[in-house]
């Protein structure tokens, strides 16, 4: 007994140190993110055309906006972080909330964003892998790095990551 025990004090410390990591980045993510550029298959950057934009209102609150032109649409719904040691980065994992229409029910897709880096002005995510199907030719894999601004902000700073 005295074992479980001693091991149950170990594994809740754990957890607490994990949580104050996750914390810590939530904490940091807090504001608006505008989308400034991603990444295309042959490995280049390219500006962003159409705009989108990560707000985290809270702790636990996100909205999603997007706009193609006159066309685009805003999500909102709840998110978090996942530190997978096995992964190696912390997973952002946004989930939408369901939307009813009369007597439709419409499910978004949910968002798990790896976080490569967060500092004070600048996010960088990695998208869910991509299969690009090719004619005659095998599939490319492709991972989309999507960078992000913060807007409205006064703060400069060194560019310091803010993951640890």
């Amino acid at each position: 007994m005295r074992h479980l025990l001693i091991l149950l004090g170990i594994a809740i410390s754990l957890n607490s140190c994990s949580g104050d990591k996750s914390n810590r980045i939530v904490d940091n993510l807090i504001g608006t993110w505008t989308l400034d550029s991603i990444s295309t298959p042959s490995g280049g950057f390219f500006a962003n055309k159409d705009s989108k934009t990560l707000i985290f209102k809270n702790k636990t609150d996100y909205s999603y906006e997007w706009w193609n032109g006159d066309v685009g649409n805003t999500f909102t719904g709840k998110f978090f972080i996942l530190d997978n040691p096995k992964r190696g980065l912390k997973t952002l994992t946004c989930i939408p909330d369901i939307q009813i229409s009369g007597k439709d029910t419409i499910r978004i897709k949910y968002m798990n964003l790896d976080i490569v880096d967060l500092q004070k002005n600048r996010l960088i995510l990695i998208n869910e892998t991509k299969w690009i199907d090719r004619d005659s030719l095998p599939s490319l894999i492709f991972n989309e790095v999507q960078i992000y601004k913060r807007k409205n902000t006064n703060q400069r700073g060194k560019r310091t990551s803010l993951l640890k």
